[in-house]
């Protein structure tokens, strides 16, 4: 299957304390890069969710994404990915659809089952069926968009002759499921267009493709999660970067540690906070020249079919200007190599 990679940033809106700066002006002048990164040749932006963060951590993608779509008339967008349990079915189809004619087909979603007990708790929302009702919020979101009124009786929904309308500009919305788990590959092989995730991830999302019997056509991927930047002198950028994306590490830490004491994670996840040489040794930050950055993604391709790798945007607190130079590098040199 031949795939056009669409490369692109990952937006998770942190603003902690130690860097703060005021809300409308940090919103203001993210939303002007992202904007800038579309002139640059970037094709995408995706956005994360997680509630009730000290630092800001987007709760609210798709209002984001809505904000975008208007600003912008090309660059792919997405949620990476929205926490389904916290949505009603019809209520996020809807919104999905408006930001599709926004956008003018721009829109994909990506969504999972959560992984933080807390955030659903504060929703209302029961853990241990989280699941459930994904597979249930999938089905029905699918058929509002597809044009059906849906009657249901399930588990999680009641609905009576619901619809939407408008109803999206594309004939098929694309929907990813994320997740790490083997429910999750599953969920996305029999219900998704792809699965949203990490590489490490992909045969067992391909094993589930295969015994659902899922159309390869249907078998997407996107790439999420890098911590992958570009310069002309690593070793410089490294050092000033680096305490950012440490913070970064550090305050997800505990979040993915309540994900592993709850049996979510099917793959080693590295959760552990870390002292900044332990992080330098790990190897999760990786700044490169541009030759290493595309030998770096060609393995990766040679792995899987990446439709969509997107890097973190800057880590927390790490001045938007000082990225710009290394976002502009990675347009001008990288992005070239795969077209």
């Amino acid at each position: 299957m031949t795939t056009k990679i669409n490369f692109g940033h990952y937006y998770d809106f942190r603003n902690p304390a130690r860097w703060r700066r005021p809300w409308a002006e940090f919103y203001a002048e993210l939303l002007d890069f992202i904007c800038y990164t579309e002139t640059l040749g970037f094709g995408g932006a995706w956005f994360s969710e997680h509630h009730m963060a000290e630092d800001g951590y987007i709760p609210s993608p798709l209002v984001v994404a809505s904000a975008v779509a208007a600003r912008t008339k090309h660059l792919v967008l997405g949620t990476s990915i929205a926490i389904a349990p916290l949505y009603h079915p019809v209520r996020f189809a809807e919104d999905c659809a408006i930001i599709d004619i926004i956008s003018n087909g721009r829109f994909q979603v990506a969504v999972g089952s959560g992984y933080r007990q807390r955030e659903l708790a504060a929703y209302g929302a029961d853990f241990s069926a989280r699941g459930a009702y994904v597979d249930e919020f999938v089905q029905i979101v699918r058929r509002l968009w597809d044009g059906e009124t849906v009657t249901h009786r399930g588990q999680h929904f009641n609905l009576d002759s619901a619809f939407i309308m408008p109803r999206p500009v594309q004939d098929r919305l694309p929907l990813f499921i994320g997740g790490y788990n083997k429910r999750a590959f599953r969920r996305a092989a029999r219900y998704g267009d792809g699965y949203l995730g990490s590489l490490e991830c992909y045969p067992a999302y391909m094993e589930q493709v295969r015994a659902c019997g899922t159309e390869l056509a249907r078998a997407r991927f996107g790439e999420i999660g890098f911590s992958l930047y570009v310069s002309r002198d690593p070793e410089k950028m490294f050092n000033e970067i680096a305490e950012h994306s440490l913070y970064t590490n550090n305050s997800t830490a505990s979040w993915m540690n309540e994900g592993k004491a709850g049996g979510v994670f099917a793959t080693e996840v590295r959760s552990d906070p870390m002292d900044m040489e332990t992080f330098r040794r790990q190897g999760l930050l990786k700044v490169m020249t541009p030759d290493q950055a595309i030998d770096y993604i060609r393995a990766r391709l040679k792995v899987a079919p990446i439709e969509n790798f997107f890097t973190n945007a800057p880590p927390a607190g790490y001045p938007l200007s000082k990225f710009a130079e290394s976002a502009e590098l990675f347009a001008k040199e990288v992005i070239p190599a795969f077209i």
